[in-house]
């Protein structure tokens, strides 16, 4: 997104670089690493940060819910969930494919149903 579009804060930044010592002095180059895993929600820090411009959106135009969609154990749906929940728009997941509802992500998304409804 340009700069000067709005957005909500969900990635705690800087995410930090770490160094790669091993694979440095085997590349001969330095490596650095970035810890995405550390952005503060959940484990997508470039999910997160194309949501912050997304929930953004969304409020801007007065919407109460959001619809997203993907198979049932994708992080995408799980975070988009969360961040509806924190900004309080309800979440609506549609989910494809076959999965336990009590595995993983589609677990998730039951204990995060603030709001979030999971359709199949």
């Amino acid at each position: 997104m340009p700069a000067g579009h709005p957005r909500v804060p969900l990635v705690l930044e800087p995410t930090p670089l770490h160094a790669a010592g091993r694979l440095s002095g085997e590349l001969g180059v330095p490596v650095l690493l970035k810890r995405d895993d550390l952005a503060g929600t959940g484990l997508g820090g470039n999910k997160l940060r194309g949501l912050e411009y997304l929930i953004a959106d969304a409020l801007g135009r007065g919407c109460d819910c959001l619809v997203t969609g993907a198979g049932p154990q994708s992080n995408w749906t799980m975070l988009a969930a969360l961040a509806c929940v924190r900004y309080q728009i309800e979440p609506h997941v549609v989910c494809y494919g076959s999965s336990a509802a009590d595995e993983g992500n589609m677990r998730l998304h039951r204990w995060a149903r603030g709001g979030c409804a999971v359709h199949r």
